[in-house]
Protein backbone atom coordinates (compact mmCIF):
# COMPACT_ATOMS: atom_id res chain seq x y z
CA UNK A 1 0.00 0.00 0.00
CA UNK A 2 2.83 2.37 0.89
CA UNK A 3 4.56 1.68 -2.42
CA UNK A 4 1.29 2.30 -4.26
CA UNK A 5 0.83 5.69 -2.57
CA UNK A 6 4.42 6.68 -3.32
CA UNK A 7 3.92 5.74 -6.96
CA UNK A 8 0.70 7.78 -7.07
CA UNK A 9 2.38 10.84 -5.59
CA UNK A 10 5.34 10.47 -7.95
CA UNK A 11 3.06 10.18 -10.99
CA UNK A 12 1.17 13.32 -9.93
CA UNK A 13 4.29 15.44 -9.61
CA UNK A 14 5.68 14.02 -12.83
CA UNK A 15 2.48 15.08 -14.62
CA UNK A 16 2.76 18.57 -13.15
CA UNK A 17 6.40 18.84 -14.13
CA UNK A 18 5.57 17.78 -17.70
CA UNK A 19 2.43 19.90 -17.98
CA UNK A 20 2.21 21.65 -21.33
CA UNK A 21 -0.17 24.31 -19.99
CA UNK A 22 -0.48 26.09 -16.66
CA UNK A 23 -3.78 27.61 -15.56
CA UNK A 24 -3.50 30.69 -13.30
CA UNK A 25 -6.40 31.79 -11.15
CA UNK A 26 -7.16 34.21 -8.36
CA UNK A 27 -10.79 34.71 -7.44
CA UNK A 28 -11.94 32.16 -10.03
CA UNK A 29 -10.55 29.02 -8.38
CA UNK A 30 -13.80 27.09 -8.91
CA UNK A 31 -13.96 28.17 -12.54
CA UNK A 32 -10.38 26.99 -12.93
CA UNK A 33 -11.33 23.54 -11.66
CA UNK A 34 -14.22 23.37 -14.11
CA UNK A 35 -11.86 24.23 -16.98
CA UNK A 36 -9.35 21.55 -15.97
CA UNK A 37 -12.06 18.91 -15.56
CA UNK A 38 -13.70 19.74 -18.90
CA UNK A 39 -10.80 20.59 -21.19
CA UNK A 40 -10.04 16.93 -21.86
CA UNK A 41 -13.51 16.46 -23.37
CA UNK A 42 -12.58 18.76 -26.27
CA UNK A 43 -8.84 18.11 -26.60
CA UNK A 44 -6.20 15.50 -25.82
CA UNK A 45 -4.52 17.89 -23.39
CA UNK A 46 -3.32 16.17 -20.21
CA UNK A 47 -1.51 17.36 -17.11
CA UNK A 48 -2.77 20.95 -17.03
CA UNK A 49 -1.41 22.48 -13.83
CA UNK A 50 -3.53 24.90 -11.76
CA UNK A 51 -1.78 27.49 -9.60
CA UNK A 52 -2.64 30.77 -7.89
CA UNK A 53 -1.37 34.16 -9.03
CA UNK A 54 0.88 34.30 -5.93
CA UNK A 55 2.48 30.98 -6.80
CA UNK A 56 2.89 32.02 -10.44
CA UNK A 57 4.86 35.10 -9.40
CA UNK A 58 7.08 33.01 -7.13
CA UNK A 59 7.82 30.22 -9.59
CA UNK A 60 11.03 30.17 -11.58
CA UNK A 61 10.28 31.15 -15.16
CA UNK A 62 12.06 28.11 -16.57
CA UNK A 63 9.95 25.71 -14.51
CA UNK A 64 6.73 26.94 -16.11
CA UNK A 65 5.31 25.65 -19.40
CA UNK A 66 5.22 27.97 -22.40
CA UNK A 67 1.40 28.26 -22.56
CA UNK A 68 -0.38 30.10 -19.74
CA UNK A 69 -4.16 30.32 -19.33
CA UNK A 70 -5.29 33.21 -17.10
CA UNK A 71 -8.76 32.94 -15.54
CA UNK A 72 -10.25 36.42 -15.19
CA UNK A 73 -8.92 39.96 -15.33
CA UNK A 74 -6.84 39.90 -12.12
CA UNK A 75 -4.98 36.75 -13.16
CA UNK A 76 -4.41 38.12 -16.66
CA UNK A 77 -2.82 41.27 -15.24
CA UNK A 78 -0.45 39.13 -13.16
CA UNK A 79 0.68 36.91 -16.04
CA UNK A 80 1.17 39.99 -18.21
CA UNK A 81 3.53 41.49 -15.63
CA UNK A 82 5.44 38.35 -14.59
CA UNK A 83 7.58 35.93 -16.62
CA UNK A 84 7.68 37.49 -20.10
CA UNK A 85 7.90 35.54 -23.36
CA UNK A 86 5.14 33.09 -22.47
CA UNK A 87 2.09 32.51 -24.67
CA UNK A 88 -0.93 33.89 -22.80
CA UNK A 89 -4.60 33.00 -23.16
CA UNK A 90 -7.18 34.94 -21.14
CA UNK A 91 -10.61 33.48 -20.39
CA UNK A 92 -13.61 34.78 -18.41
CA UNK A 93 -12.66 38.30 -19.42
CA UNK A 94 -14.42 41.12 -21.27
CA UNK A 95 -13.13 42.42 -24.59
CA UNK A 96 -12.40 45.89 -23.20
CA UNK A 97 -10.68 44.43 -20.13
CA UNK A 98 -8.47 42.32 -22.36
CA UNK A 99 -7.59 45.12 -24.77
CA UNK A 100 -6.80 47.53 -21.93
CA UNK A 101 -4.48 45.02 -20.24
CA UNK A 102 -2.83 43.28 -23.20
CA UNK A 103 -1.24 46.51 -24.43
CA UNK A 104 1.21 46.32 -21.52
CA UNK A 105 1.99 42.60 -21.93
CA UNK A 106 5.52 41.49 -22.75
CA UNK A 107 4.16 38.24 -24.14
CA UNK A 108 2.04 37.23 -27.10
CA UNK A 109 -1.58 36.81 -26.02
CA UNK A 110 -5.08 35.97 -27.14
CA UNK A 111 -8.44 35.54 -25.38
CA UNK A 112 -11.83 33.90 -25.25
CA UNK A 113 -14.17 36.78 -24.53
CA UNK A 114 -17.19 36.62 -22.24
CA UNK A 115 -20.34 38.40 -23.34
CA UNK A 116 -21.11 39.13 -26.98
CA UNK A 117 -20.05 41.39 -29.83
CA UNK A 118 -21.17 45.02 -29.50
CA UNK A 119 -22.90 45.16 -32.88
CA UNK A 120 -25.06 42.11 -32.14
CA UNK A 121 -26.04 43.45 -28.72
CA UNK A 122 -27.09 46.78 -30.22
CA UNK A 123 -29.01 45.13 -33.04
CA UNK A 124 -31.05 42.97 -30.65
CA UNK A 125 -31.61 45.88 -28.26
CA UNK A 126 -32.97 48.13 -31.00
CA UNK A 127 -35.26 45.36 -32.23
CA UNK A 128 -36.74 44.83 -28.77
CA UNK A 129 -36.89 48.54 -27.83
CA UNK A 130 -37.26 50.36 -31.17
CA UNK A 131 -38.13 53.76 -29.65
CA UNK A 132 -35.01 54.28 -27.55
CA UNK A 133 -32.12 56.50 -28.66
CA UNK A 134 -29.79 57.33 -25.73
CA UNK A 135 -27.71 54.60 -24.11
CA UNK A 136 -25.95 55.37 -20.86
CA UNK A 137 -22.64 53.57 -20.45
CA UNK A 138 -20.82 53.81 -17.12
CA UNK A 139 -17.37 52.25 -17.00
CA UNK A 140 -14.38 52.23 -14.66
CA UNK A 141 -11.80 54.83 -15.62
CA UNK A 142 -9.03 52.24 -15.63
CA UNK A 143 -10.74 50.64 -18.61
CA UNK A 144 -9.45 51.94 -21.93
CA UNK A 145 -12.80 52.11 -23.74
CA UNK A 146 -12.78 53.08 -27.43
CA UNK A 147 -15.65 55.57 -27.25
CA UNK A 148 -15.35 56.51 -30.94
CA UNK A 149 -15.84 52.87 -31.98
CA UNK A 150 -18.83 52.50 -29.66
CA UNK A 151 -20.41 55.66 -31.03
CA UNK A 152 -19.82 54.53 -34.60
CA UNK A 153 -21.52 51.18 -33.94
CA UNK A 154 -24.42 52.91 -32.19
CA UNK A 155 -25.10 55.19 -35.17
CA UNK A 156 -25.74 52.15 -37.39
CA UNK A 157 -28.82 51.52 -35.23
CA UNK A 158 -29.89 55.15 -34.73
CA UNK A 159 -28.54 55.11 -31.20
CA UNK A 160 -26.21 57.38 -29.26
CA UNK A 161 -24.01 56.59 -26.26
CA UNK A 162 -23.75 58.81 -23.19
CA UNK A 163 -20.39 57.87 -21.64
CA UNK A 164 -19.60 58.18 -17.93
CA UNK A 165 -16.16 56.95 -16.80
CA UNK A 166 -15.86 56.72 -13.03
CA UNK A 167 -13.56 55.68 -10.18
CA UNK A 168 -14.42 52.20 -8.92
CA UNK A 169 -15.41 53.01 -5.33
CA UNK A 170 -19.07 52.52 -4.41
CA UNK A 171 -19.91 56.18 -3.69
CA UNK A 172 -18.51 57.35 -7.03
CA UNK A 173 -20.35 54.63 -8.92
CA UNK A 174 -23.73 55.33 -7.32
CA UNK A 175 -23.30 59.07 -7.88
CA UNK A 176 -22.45 58.71 -11.57
CA UNK A 177 -25.21 56.13 -12.07
CA UNK A 178 -27.74 58.60 -10.63
CA UNK A 179 -26.55 61.21 -13.09
CA UNK A 180 -26.45 58.85 -16.06
CA UNK A 181 -29.90 57.40 -15.48
CA UNK A 182 -31.38 60.93 -15.84
CA UNK A 183 -29.77 61.38 -19.27
CA UNK A 184 -30.35 58.00 -20.90
CA UNK A 185 -33.25 55.84 -22.05
CA UNK A 186 -31.45 52.58 -21.24
CA UNK A 187 -28.28 51.72 -19.33
CA UNK A 188 -25.95 49.60 -21.45
CA UNK A 189 -23.46 47.68 -19.33
CA UNK A 190 -20.28 45.90 -20.37
CA UNK A 191 -18.09 43.35 -18.60
CA UNK A 192 -16.13 45.51 -16.16
CA UNK A 193 -14.85 43.51 -13.18
CA UNK A 194 -13.65 46.55 -11.24
CA UNK A 195 -16.93 48.41 -11.60
CA UNK A 196 -19.56 45.70 -11.24
CA UNK A 197 -18.83 43.97 -7.97
CA UNK A 198 -21.77 41.75 -6.86
CA UNK A 199 -23.10 44.14 -4.20
CA UNK A 200 -22.74 47.16 -6.46
CA UNK A 201 -24.72 45.42 -9.20
CA UNK A 202 -27.58 44.91 -6.73
CA UNK A 203 -27.49 48.55 -5.59
CA UNK A 204 -27.35 49.86 -9.16
CA UNK A 205 -30.23 47.71 -10.35
CA UNK A 206 -32.38 48.76 -7.40
CA UNK A 207 -31.71 52.37 -8.39
CA UNK A 208 -32.83 51.69 -11.96
CA UNK A 209 -35.94 49.86 -10.77
CA UNK A 210 -36.98 52.88 -8.68
CA UNK A 211 -36.39 55.16 -11.68
CA UNK A 212 -38.25 52.82 -14.05
CA UNK A 213 -35.17 52.49 -16.23
CA UNK A 214 -33.85 49.38 -17.95
CA UNK A 215 -30.34 47.96 -17.88
CA UNK A 216 -29.07 45.63 -20.58
CA UNK A 217 -26.56 43.22 -19.05
CA UNK A 218 -23.44 41.54 -20.45
CA UNK A 219 -24.08 38.17 -18.76
CA UNK A 220 -26.87 35.96 -17.44
CA UNK A 221 -25.87 36.86 -13.87
CA UNK A 222 -26.92 40.45 -14.57
CA UNK A 223 -30.34 39.24 -15.69
CA UNK A 224 -30.73 37.19 -12.51
CA UNK A 225 -29.92 40.37 -10.57
CA UNK A 226 -32.45 42.49 -12.48
CA UNK A 227 -31.24 43.44 -15.98
CA UNK A 228 -33.69 43.06 -18.89
CA UNK A 229 -31.69 40.70 -21.06
CA UNK A 230 -28.19 39.51 -21.87
CA UNK A 231 -26.44 37.75 -24.73
CA UNK A 232 -23.74 35.42 -23.47
CA UNK A 233 -21.82 32.18 -23.95
CA UNK A 234 -22.03 29.48 -21.31
CA UNK A 235 -19.01 27.83 -19.68
CA UNK A 236 -19.18 24.85 -22.02
CA UNK A 237 -18.84 27.02 -25.12
CA UNK A 238 -15.99 29.05 -23.64
CA UNK A 239 -14.06 25.90 -22.71
CA UNK A 240 -14.64 24.51 -26.22
CA UNK A 241 -13.16 27.68 -27.71
CA UNK A 242 -10.23 27.53 -25.28
CA UNK A 243 -9.58 23.91 -26.29
CA UNK A 244 -9.55 24.95 -29.94
CA UNK A 245 -6.91 27.62 -29.25
CA UNK A 246 -4.77 25.18 -27.24
CA UNK A 247 -4.87 22.59 -30.03
CA UNK A 248 -3.70 25.20 -32.55
CA UNK A 249 -0.90 26.47 -30.31
CA UNK A 250 0.37 23.01 -29.49
CA UNK A 251 0.61 22.34 -33.20
CA UNK A 252 2.27 25.68 -33.88
CA UNK A 253 3.21 27.79 -30.82
CA UNK A 254 4.19 30.73 -33.06
CA UNK A 255 0.78 30.95 -34.69
CA UNK A 256 -1.04 34.25 -34.19
CA UNK A 257 -4.61 33.61 -32.99
CA UNK A 258 -7.01 36.52 -32.80
CA UNK A 259 -9.14 36.91 -29.66
CA UNK A 260 -12.67 35.64 -30.17
CA UNK A 261 -16.18 35.26 -28.86
CA UNK A 262 -17.43 31.65 -28.72
CA UNK A 263 -19.63 30.97 -31.77
CA UNK A 264 -22.77 29.59 -30.09
CA UNK A 265 -24.36 32.39 -28.10
CA UNK A 266 -27.44 32.34 -25.90
CA UNK A 267 -29.94 35.00 -24.88
CA UNK A 268 -31.83 35.22 -21.60
CA UNK A 269 -34.63 37.60 -20.59
CA UNK A 270 -35.93 38.74 -17.23
CA UNK A 271 -39.62 37.68 -17.34
CA UNK A 272 -40.63 40.07 -14.56
CA UNK A 273 -39.28 43.12 -16.42
CA UNK A 274 -40.75 41.90 -19.71
CA UNK A 275 -44.20 41.86 -18.09
CA UNK A 276 -43.62 45.05 -16.10
CA UNK A 277 -42.72 47.08 -19.20
CA UNK A 278 -45.29 45.35 -21.42
CA UNK A 279 -42.69 44.16 -23.93
CA UNK A 280 -43.44 41.82 -26.80
CA UNK A 281 -40.47 39.56 -27.39
CA UNK A 282 -39.52 37.84 -30.63
CA UNK A 283 -40.05 34.09 -30.74
CA UNK A 284 -37.19 31.72 -29.99
CA UNK A 285 -37.22 30.60 -33.62
CA UNK A 286 -36.94 34.22 -34.81
CA UNK A 287 -34.03 34.87 -32.46
CA UNK A 288 -32.21 31.85 -33.83
CA UNK A 289 -32.92 32.46 -37.52
CA UNK A 290 -32.25 36.20 -37.51
CA UNK A 291 -29.66 36.67 -34.77
CA UNK A 292 -28.17 33.19 -34.32
CA UNK A 293 -29.17 33.15 -30.64
CA UNK A 294 -30.45 30.26 -28.53
CA UNK A 295 -32.47 30.24 -25.30
CA UNK A 296 -30.79 29.03 -22.11
CA UNK A 297 -31.68 25.40 -22.76
CA UNK A 298 -30.38 25.46 -26.35
CA UNK A 299 -31.66 25.95 -29.88
CA UNK A 300 -32.35 22.31 -30.65
CA UNK A 301 -35.07 22.09 -28.00
CA UNK A 302 -36.57 25.42 -29.05
CA UNK A 303 -37.25 24.06 -32.53
CA UNK A 304 -38.73 20.70 -31.51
Amino acid sequence: MKQFLLALVFSFFAAVANASVVLVHEENFNAGNVIINKIGVYSDLTGMESISTIEYRQRDRNSLPMIVVAVGLSAFRVVCDAHPDKILIAILIGKEEYLSTSKACNSKSTAVFSGADLSLRLEVLKYILPNISRLGLVYSNRLNLDEAYYQEQARFHDLNFVFSPTPSDRNSIIKIMNHTVMNADVIFSIIDSELYQPQIIQDVLRLFFRQRKIMVGPSNNFVKAGALFAIYSDAEEQIKSLAGILIQLQGNPYKIISPLYPPNLKIVFNPYLVRSFGLVLPSEKYLENNFGLCPEYGCAKALD
